[in-house]
Order: C-alpha cells, then sequence, then structure tokens
C-alpha cells in the first residue's frame, strides 16, 4: 500500500491498535474520486442495461489484472516466515495498552508493514532484553540508538529519527559544562540504556538505573537523585502524563545526540529485505510519515505547548 495517502486517513490520526486492525480495510479510495466513481458508475450502468455481456467481458478483464499481483503477493506471504521486531518498554517508544501494543517505534513498524507489504510481528521487551534479542537472532530487526551498537551483530539499514540525551535536574541548579560536574552526584538513568562513551564510562558519579522515566522524575522531584538522564522524547512524555511543569525541573547538560535506528541481526534469514525496508523508510520520511509520528518541538522552553504529544487513545476492537 503506497504511504503518500497515510496523513490523510483517520486511521493515522486515531492511532489504532497496529496489530489488531485489518490493514484491508484500509485500502479505501480518497474523497476525491468519488465523483468520478460516481460519474463512471452512470456510465456503466446505461452499458449494462444495453450490453450485459460487455459488463460480464469486462469484470472478467478486471479480475485477471489484479489476479496476478495478488498471487504474486500471497505466494511472498506463504514462502517467507514473519519478519519479528523486538521493541523497548520505555514510554513513549514502545508501551503496552489494555494488552495491546503502542507507542512511537511502534507505528513506525506499523507503516513498515504497510509500506512493504510484509507480514510482520511485535514482541515489546525491556530495552537491554531487545539488544540481546536482535544480537542472539531471536528477532530480525529493532529500533535502537546509535550509540554503542556492535556492529559485528546487526546491521544498520536506515536512520528513523534523531534524538536528544540529556543530563536533567530539579529546579534551581545551575547548568553545567561538562560532565564531570556531576563528580559524587547520584544521577538516574533508564535501566538498560546505552547514551554514549562520556556517560557509559564514567566512574566519577554513581549510577542509579531506574525503570520508568514517571519514577525517575518523582525521584528526582523529592531529592532522592541529584540528576537524571535520558532522551528528550521520554522526558516530554513523562512529564506530560505525570502532570510536572517544565518550571520543576532544568535541563543541565545535551551530553549526546544519538540517531534511533532501523538495525537487522545478522543472523536473521531476511538479510535479502534490507534494500526494501531502506527504501520504505525512505519513503516513509519523503511522504511525512515520520514527521507525523514524532512531530514535537524539542525547545525544551516550549514543553508546554508540545505540538503533537503522542498519546494512546483507547483501542478499537477489531
Amino acid at each position: 500500500m503506497a504511504v503518500s495517502c497515510y496523513l490523510n486517513r483517520e486511521y493515522q490520526l486515531q492511532r489504532l491498535n497496529p496489530y489488531s486492525v485489518n490493514t484491508e480495510e484500509l485500502g479505501h479510495e480518497e474523497l476525491g474520486h468519488d465523483k468520478q466513481a460516481d460519474d463512471s458508475g452512470f456510465i456503466m450502468s446505461g452499458l449494462r442495461q444495453r450490453t450485459p455481456v460487455f459488463f460480464v467481458l469486462c469484470t472478467l478483464l478486471s479480475i485477471l489484472a489484479v489476479a496476478p499481483t495478488q498471487h504474486a503477493k500471497a505466494a511472498e506471504r506463504d514462502d517467507r516466515s514473519r519478519i519479528v521486531f523486538a521493541n523497548s518498554l520505555i514510554k513513549p517508544w514502545g508501551m503496552s495498552v489494555d494488552g495491546s501494543a503502542q507507542g512511537l517505534l511502534v507505528d513506525v513498524q506499523y507503516a513498515l508493514g504497510l509500506e512493504t507489504g510484509l507480514e510482520q510481528q511485535l514482541i515489546l521487551q525491556p530495552y537491554a532484553r531487545v539488544i540481546h534479542s536482535i544480537y542472539s537472532g531471536d528477532v530480525d530487526m529493532a529500533g535502537l540508538f546509535d550509540a554503542r551498537v556492535d556492529l559485528s551483530k546487526v546491521i544498520k539499514i536506515a536512520v528513523i529519527t534523531e534524538s536528544s540525551v540529556t543530563i536533567v535536574g530539579k529546579a534551581g541548579m545551575q547548568s553545567i559544562s561538562s560532565i564531570e560536574e556531576l563528580r559524587g552526584k547520584l544521577v538516574g538513568h533508564m535501566r538498560g540504556s546505552k547514551y554514549g562513551p562520556a556517560f557509559d564510562d564514567a566512574s566519577h558519579f554513581s549510577k542509579v538505573p531506574i525503570n520508568t522515566m514517571l519514577q525517575g522524575l518523582a525521584m528526582l522531584y523529592r531529592g532522592r537523585i541529584d540528576a537524571m538522564a535520558g532522551t528528550d522524547l521520554t522526558f516530554f512524555w513523562a512529564i506530560k502524563q505525570k502532570k510536572f511543569s517544565p518550571a520543576d525541573f532544568v535541563p543541565l547538560l545535551v551530553i549526546s545526540k544519538p540517531a534511533v535506528s532501523l538495525y537487522i541481526s545478522k543472523k536473521s534469514p531476511h538479510l535479502d529485505l534490507i534494500p526494501r525496508y531502506r527504501k520504505a523508510m525512505q519513503n516513509l520520511h519523503d511522504t511525512g510519515v515520520i514527521n507525523e509520528i514524532f512531530g514535537h518541538s524539542t525547545d525544551w522552553n516550549k514543553i508546554d505547548g508540545w505540538s503533537a504529544p503522542w498519546s494512546p487513545k483507547k483501542l478499537i476492537s477489531p
């Protein structure tokens, strides 16, 4: 299915559960074609009254024209096993809502499925487990932060989006110019995440692994830790969900700006699909789908006016 119409379709705005929606229901023609269809229907109606044989012939030709394409796609699905994606349970990248997968990268993986026409399966895991799964070949693909990825075990297909890893403090703290100024501090971070050598290899401050950003911000707000590390999108999500004010916190230092990219395991049986997924990702960028999914303001001072904060809506039963 072409991606060029994604942003005009209702399902893209509603963000329904991508792994329970029947994609065949999304194949309606654009509203702009309605009048043409009505006119064609009127003409065909007259022809049917005059020449029933002509109508039957047209119908048969239409079926014969579509059948080879459908047969080819069905044959590929039958011959190829599902492409298995792993996605982290760090919000808003991935989460389980009423037992169904949702999130930013879940949206991306769903869009890739529509763009490629391939059957996919999604597994939600803690981020550390996602890394282990793709390295070991237990899953085929995953969206990973480029920082500290072992390229001897995975192949980078394409960049999905860019992010900023920021050290955040409680309101009143002074910004710092170097990570060295965190000496002796208690610094929280998302369990299993890698932020780059400057943070990952540092030993002059104590690192506190934390399961969720909501928990980290609450601990920071109550003074149980001195600072919290994380990506901009994760901070923005947590602050809005917890109803904190941006005035409660202050960014101290941006320590890296890693890209989030689509990777495939070198042990995957689907390595021949790399060009196909690379082209699909480029199409998602070119048609504005990625911008729609990740659209937001990265300006910390404008966090209250975040233009399009992603938020799951109650799922509609398929």
